[in-house]
């Protein structure tokens, strides 16, 4: 009888031993699933900051993860991935070189850049959408912070150059601004890390790749790559869904819900409706707008603070973080600070292409947004936050498409045909992308953004569609 105990006893112990890493197997995965894209998620930071506003040591990491990655696949193409970030071997692999570099990394070099140079190598480049401050980055890799603040204050990409022919030297070069500080790191295995890294990452390597701008006659400053398509292929549509919508109709009971949220007290709040949807408390006022812009106001006065870049971005995560409608995957696109105030700006990403909001939306939304998700911070509290409601999904798969649905993916031919952009030319363009452009159909496609010295451009992949004003 005693032995048949101790026997039960020994089994539910393995048992709950295979549940509690089947559990941590799933955690992994929802890891990757859900939160890989986003600037820096990891299924415990997001838990964080679920419950109230993350660490110092998560909102830092979610701070430094870069916008995207691009990665040389050979033949001069690169791989670029928006979505699964940290989830995936390439950034784990990047960012074990980046804490070695701040424990024995050597400064080299600095000077002006030589794209087509560090081009012509195959490199892995951690891309940032704004200026990143090296003494922010710096402080989150540390020790030697003064390694990288001593030479630049900012930067907006990070190359990584893997030895070549089995060497042991790693490059890391800093650039912004055209100009450039070179490091490097000696032995200990890194290279074939970083080498098994980026052959997964040639794995990924689909029917649109990327090459560089500056190959195309582009001296796209914002932007180094151009998308391209080895031929005429069918991309995944994405779906615009508005949470707040019933049956084709804003409910004010249905938008109230969805904003307890950003109230102390929801049962204290009281509604109003003019041309918004309003909802006001002794602090605080929410409004949702008719061109799907949610805006939330503070007006209660902060106590005094930390007012640090990475303690203001902890409390725009936090609350971006609380708020249940925000499905999609999202990278830091630009930050500002004016007096007291920082202001982060956020845009979202899906099949490892960003979502834009064109010039029409963004006067639309009378608020002169420029970005998804714009959250103002003051002390340490959310003193504004606002955001393009909808949320993202990709078009049924068993959708039926057609010929027409077919499109080469050719920057080249739509430059010359639509705007006179010859290749090979100095032309005076800013950046090309390649988006999803935000609209208030129901269907979004893959649009080119054309930004040069005076203007800015909007045009269709699908070239049998009109070309927007």
């Amino acid at each position: 009888m005693e032995e048949s105990f101790f026997i039960a006893m020994n089994k539910n112990i393995l048992k709950n031993i295979i549940i509690c890493v089947l559990v941590a197997a799933c955690l992994y995965q929802m890891n990757g699933f859900w939160f890989g894209g986003s600037p820096g998620h990891s299924l415990f930071g997001f838990l964080a900051v679920r419950n109230g506003q993350p660490n110092g040591a998560e909102a830092a990491g979610m701070l430094v993860t870069p916008s995207r990655i691009a990665v040389s696949v050979g033949e001069d193409k690169y791989s670029i991935r928006y979505n699964n970030l940290a989830a995936s071997r390439i950034k784990l692999e990047i960012d074990s070189v980046l804490t070695e570099l701040f424990q024995s990394g050597e400064f080299v070099r600095s000077g002006t850049v030589d794209w087509n140079g560090i081009l012509s190598r195959m490199v892995i480049i951690y891309e940032y959408k704004f200026m990143m401050p090296s003494g922010v980055f710096a402080d989150y890799w540390g020790p030697r912070t003064s390694l990288l603040t001593s030479r630049t204050d900012s930067f907006d990409r990070v190359i990584i150059i893997p030895g070549e022919d089995g060497g042991e030297v790693t490059a890391v070069i800093f650039t912004g601004n055209g100009l450039y500080c070179e490091y490097e790191i000696k032995g200990s295995g890194v290279n074939e890390r970083l080498n098994d890294a980026m052959k997964n990452e040639r794995a990924r390597f689909f029917d649109i790749y990327y090459v560089s701008s500056r190959q195309k006659g582009y001296t796209a400053e914002e932007n180094l790559f151009i998308a391209e398509s080895k031929k005429e292929i069918y991309y995944d549509n994405v779906m615009n869904i508005n949470p707040y919508m019933t049956d084709g109709s804003v409910l004010p009971g249905q938008v109230e819900k969805k904003v307890d949220f950003l109230f102390d007290n929801p049962e204290r709040k009281w509604t109003g409706v003019q041309n918004s949807f309003s909802y006001t408390d002794e602090d605080t006022v929410v409004r949702y707008y008719p061109s799907r812009v949610l805006e939330y106001l503070n007006y209660k006065i902060p106590e005094r603070s930390a007012n640090t870049m990475e303690s203001a971005f902890a409390a725009a995560v936090g609350i971006i973080g609380r708020d249940p409608e925000v499905r999609n995957e999202y990278y830091l696109a630009e930050y500002r600070k004016d007096g007291e105030e920082w202001t982060f700006s956020f845009d979202y990403a899906i099949n490892d292409f960003p979502l834009l909001l064109p010039m029409n939306l963004r006067e639309a939304a009378v608020l002169d947004m420029e970005h998804s998700m714009e959250v103002t911070v003051e002390d340490g509290k959310v003193s504004k936050y606002r955001r393009y409601v909808c949320y993202f999904e990709n078009e049924d798969p068993n959708t039926v498409k057609d010929e027409e649905d077919e499109v080469e993916i050719n920057f080249v031919k739509t430059a010359e045909n639509e705007f006179g952009f010859a290749e090979g030319e100095d032309n005076d363009i800013k950046n090309i992308e390649l988006a999803y452009k935000i609209e208030e159909d129901n269907l979004l496609y893959l649009y080119w953004f054309i930004e040069t010295g005076e203007n800015s451009f909007v045009c269709p992949v699908r070239q049998f569609f009109e070309v927007p004003q």
